[in-house]
Protein backbone atom coordinates (compact mmCIF):
# COMPACT_ATOMS: atom_id res chain seq x y z
CA UNK A 1 0.00 0.00 0.00
CA UNK A 2 1.40 3.51 -0.89
CA UNK A 3 0.71 6.89 0.74
CA UNK A 4 -0.80 4.89 3.57
CA UNK A 5 -1.78 6.87 6.46
CA UNK A 6 -2.11 5.53 10.26
CA UNK A 7 -4.65 7.14 11.85
CA UNK A 8 -8.76 6.24 13.55
CA UNK A 9 -11.24 6.24 10.63
CA UNK A 10 -13.37 4.40 12.68
CA UNK A 11 -15.01 1.20 11.94
CA UNK A 12 -16.81 -0.86 9.31
CA UNK A 13 -19.82 -2.80 10.73
CA UNK A 14 -20.57 -6.39 9.05
CA UNK A 15 -23.37 -7.79 8.21
CA UNK A 16 -22.95 -10.27 11.40
CA UNK A 17 -22.88 -6.35 13.29
CA UNK A 18 -19.26 -7.29 14.00
CA UNK A 19 -17.52 -3.78 14.05
CA UNK A 20 -13.84 -4.14 13.03
CA UNK A 21 -11.28 -1.30 13.71
CA UNK A 22 -10.41 1.08 10.45
CA UNK A 23 -6.10 0.85 11.14
CA UNK A 24 -5.43 3.37 7.91
CA UNK A 25 -6.02 4.33 4.70
CA UNK A 26 -3.98 4.49 1.49
CA UNK A 27 -3.49 3.49 -2.44
CA UNK A 28 -3.28 -0.12 -4.19
CA UNK A 29 -2.23 -1.63 -7.64
CA UNK A 30 -5.25 -3.68 -8.39
CA UNK A 31 -3.92 -5.90 -11.34
CA UNK A 32 -7.06 -6.94 -13.39
CA UNK A 33 -7.53 -10.86 -15.25
CA UNK A 34 -6.74 -8.58 -19.06
CA UNK A 35 -3.44 -7.70 -17.52
CA UNK A 36 -4.69 -3.95 -16.54
CA UNK A 37 -3.83 -2.54 -13.39
CA UNK A 38 -5.65 0.13 -11.56
CA UNK A 39 -4.58 2.37 -8.72
CA UNK A 40 -7.37 2.27 -5.92
CA UNK A 41 -7.13 5.65 -3.66
CA UNK A 42 -8.28 6.15 -0.19
CA UNK A 43 -8.41 2.05 -0.19
CA UNK A 44 -9.31 1.29 3.97
CA UNK A 45 -7.11 -1.23 5.79
CA UNK A 46 -8.66 -3.15 8.33
CA UNK A 47 -6.34 -5.85 9.55
CA UNK A 48 -9.12 -8.37 11.04
CA UNK A 49 -11.02 -8.29 7.45
CA UNK A 50 -10.27 -11.67 5.78
CA UNK A 51 -10.66 -10.52 2.20
CA UNK A 52 -10.77 -7.62 -0.20
CA UNK A 53 -13.99 -5.76 -0.57
CA UNK A 54 -14.31 -2.95 -3.27
CA UNK A 55 -17.12 -0.67 -3.12
CA UNK A 56 -18.30 0.22 -6.49
CA UNK A 57 -20.03 3.76 -5.79
CA UNK A 58 -16.55 4.76 -4.91
CA UNK A 59 -15.15 3.27 -8.03
CA UNK A 60 -17.88 5.41 -9.81
CA UNK A 61 -16.70 8.46 -7.59
CA UNK A 62 -12.89 7.70 -8.78
CA UNK A 63 -14.02 7.94 -12.25
CA UNK A 64 -14.04 4.22 -13.05
CA UNK A 65 -17.21 2.53 -15.27
CA UNK A 66 -18.58 -0.82 -13.53
CA UNK A 67 -20.81 -3.02 -15.62
CA UNK A 68 -22.55 -6.11 -14.53
CA UNK A 69 -23.93 -8.73 -16.87
CA UNK A 70 -23.04 -11.87 -19.08
CA UNK A 71 -22.81 -13.41 -16.05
Amino acid sequence: MKNFKTINFGKVCLVDDEALDIAGMGDINLRTSASIVWTLKDVRYIPRLNRMLIYMGMLDVQGYRVTFGDG
